[in-house]
């Protein structure tokens, strides 16, 4: 993902060539520009009108050629924002979920609090490892190696020596980066290199569980399985003390989260459909090819040489086939949300937040207790928070006058009045004239009742 100013008119975006998809649609454009030259220098202009008399039939190709187009590019943007919702939705439940376990931790029994801390740097540990691995699985990177740890930024090749002998397949979710470079293309070859230059920080680094993964190729999978028995298990013996509906909410927003990534993972796992690609790009060259011709009959004229317009044709065939192209292009990156560099979603900066942000749940669940005291509240002071406290004792203490003067006028049998500010109500709760006349006596004490309750 590129982040971009939007100043000075956009010339600044208009110059940037990263992640431009201009050009990749250059060499086309100056293909067939050139293309319209040569019909219009070789080829007589009485002939290129007898070829194209009257331009309604190819304004119909182009009308449908433009629609789809449109539509490829419509599904590949709804693609695009589709997966970087899940990603978020994945990244926001987990993180919850840490955040839950870590607060119900904190009131660990006896039996298990002298292992607080280690349960709770293995819990910010495994989810970490869990974010990296549904990341990597999405960017299609199969290489461990690529998960570096995330206080050091060391990488972790050394688990390779504890493998041993074993090979995995080069094909396999477990192969090594030189192992898939040797059997690869070229392409997977530069979409490997360029996931190697991007690692995904994990709290803990990856651990001694490299041996174990290697032998599954859903290793997200291995992972919630993992969790999931951590946290049962931690419970078991003392520890995430709460009541089971509320600590079903760590097991619940650990599902939503994986709920996340299956989204994405349909978005990753499910190309856009290959009938309409293939379509889509022969009309797309056949636009490219029957353009020119249009170009070169209907712009320019007869006498284009002499007249000085011979650069007409030219120039807006280059233009045209641009700007499809480009916007084909634009298409071909958007559909795969995970695997085009740089425009593809920041997996790196996902996986940065993601590891702050159980940073953060964990330091902030500590600082509400004291370090000498662990029953003990550790409660912030301030002037402000003190008015507040004095404003909520008043409001008490006014609701249980009002209570208390209520009782009392009813077992004196007095009639009560409303002290609602609502005008509307208070009319319509009053009694008529004629009634009122007759209960003067009441209407008093109502009055004696209502200064009282004031």
């Amino acid at each position: 993902m590129i982040w971009y100013r939007k100043q000075w008119g956009g010339l600044g975006v208009l110059f940037q060539m990263t992640g431009s998809v201009l050009p990749r649609a250059m060499f086309q454009a100056v293909i067939f520009s050139s293309f319209a030259a040569f019909l219009k220098d070789f080829i007589s202009h009485d002939t290129l009108e007898a070829m194209l008399e009257h331009p309604y039939p190819f304004q119909v190709f182009a009308f449908i050629f433009s629609f789809t187009l449109v539509f490829r590019n419509n599904a590949a943007y709804g693609r695009y924002m589709e997966a970087r919702g899940a990603v978020t939705v994945m990244s926001a439940k987990w993180g919850d979920a840490v955040a839950l376990a870590l607060s119900f931790d904190e009131h660990a029994k006896e039996g298990a609090a002298e292992s607080k801390e280690q349960f709770q740097a293995t819990l910010l540990h495994r989810f970490s490892l869990m974010h990296a691995l549904a990341l990597q699985y999405l960017r299609r990177d199969n290489d461990l190696c690529n998960l570096v740890a995330a206080d050091s930024g060391e990488g972790t090749e050394g688990w390779e020596d504890a493998v041993g002998s074993k090979q995995v397949e080069a094909s396999g979710r477990g192969a090594s980066c030189a192992q898939i470079c040797s059997s690869a293309d070229h392409t997977e070859q530069r979409h490997i290199e360029e996931m190697a230059g991007m690692p995904l920080p994990v709290l803990g680094g990856i651990g001694d569980v490299a041996p174990t993964l290697e032998h599954y190729d859903d290793r997200v999978a291995w992972a919630l399985a993992s969790n999931l028995s951590l946290v049962n298990t931690r419970r078991a013996i003392g520890g995430l003390v709460a009541d089971p509906p509320a600590y079903s909410r760590v097991h619940q927003a650990i599902t939503d989260g994986m709920q996340g990534f299956q989204q994405a993972r349909k978005i990753e796992e499910t190309p856009f459909p290959f009938p309409y690609a293939q379509l889509l790009t022969f009309m797309l060259y056949v636009f490219a090819i029957a353009y020119p011709v249009l170009a070169a009959a209907e712009t320019g004229g007869p006498n284009a040489f002499e007249t000085g317009t011979y650069w007409v044709p030219p120039f807006l065939t280059f233009l045209v086939t641009l700007t499809y192209f480009g916007m084909h292009e634009v298409a071909t990156v958007l559909e795969d949300p995970f695997v085009n560099p740089p425009n593809d979603l920041p997996t790196v900066q996902l996986q940065e937040e993601f590891n702050e942000r159980l940073v953060a749940s964990w330091d902030g669940c500590e600082a509400v207790f004291k370090a000498d005291d662990r029953k003990a509240m550790q409660l912030p002071q301030s002037p402000l928070l003190d008015q507040l406290v004095k404003q909520h004792r008043r409001r008490r203490q006014d609701r249980s006058a009002a209570s208390l003067a209520r009782q009392q006028a009813g077992k004196r049998g007095i009639r009560r009045q409303s002290t609602s500010p609502n005008k509307f109500w208070e009319m319509s709760k009053r009694p008529p004239l004629a009634q009122a006349a007759r209960s003067s006596t009441h209407l008093s004490g109502a009055h004696a009742y209502t200064q009282m309750s004031a």
